[in-house]
């Protein structure tokens, strides 16, 4: 009878850990393949085309969830993103950096690979999904098509760190706090 209630024990236990590790997982949270080899899959089901192989270790980054899918962004050139059966991935192992990536995170290692602070001298995360963009001189002095593609250049950075489906805004500031232009999904 101890042995049947303690087997009884140790599979509520399981199966609340299995159940923990993957719905406290959110938008932006680091996650590994725990399968040997996995599909992602170009829509959330198992009959959607597979876009690639993940293979165990692999560390991919929440988008979002649909029922017991979760779309990933896979850090790979060619494939930005795909879903991935959430059994087949688990919370993230590496002790490398203690310290979640946030979305902003994300986004700013980004915006620093691609942006020669030519037209912007600061970028604030306001929260709630709004960043704020500090223009220079330059931006200011530049051509209305130059200033406009530069911030949709920046908007879709922030729009993809963020997460499909989600608001985001850029404010784009001067030197002395005044608004320039907003850009609102």
């Amino acid at each position: 009878m101890k042995s049947s209630r303690y087997s009884s024990h140790f599979l509520i236990l399981v199966c609340t850990v299995l159940f923990t590790i993957h719905s406290h997982a959110e938008p932006g949270d680091t996650l590994e393949v725990t399968g040997e080899v996995v599909n992602l899959r170009a829509e959330p089901t198992t009959k959607a085309k597979v876009l690639i192989k993940l293979v165990k270790g692999n560390k991919v980054t929440e988008i979002q969830q649909k029922g017991n899918w979760i779309e990933v962004e896979t850090h790979h050139d060619d494939i930005k993103s795909g879903w991935v059966h959430k059994s087949l991935l688990g919370q993230s192992g590496s002790t490398a950096n203690t310290e979640p990536v946030t979305r902003f995170d994300r986004f700013m290692a980004r915006y620093n690979e691609q942006n020669n602070k030519t037209y912007f001298s600061d970028v604030k995360n306001r929260g709630e999904g709004v960043i704020e963009l500090t223009v220079t001189d330059a931006w200011l002095n530049a051509e209305r098509e130059v200033r406009s593609q530069s911030v949709t250049d920046i908007f879709k950075l922030w729009a993809e760190a963020y997460g499909t489906g989600r608001s985001v805004s850029v404010i784009v500031l001067d030197a002395q706090g005044e608004q320039h232009m907003i850009m609102l999904r």
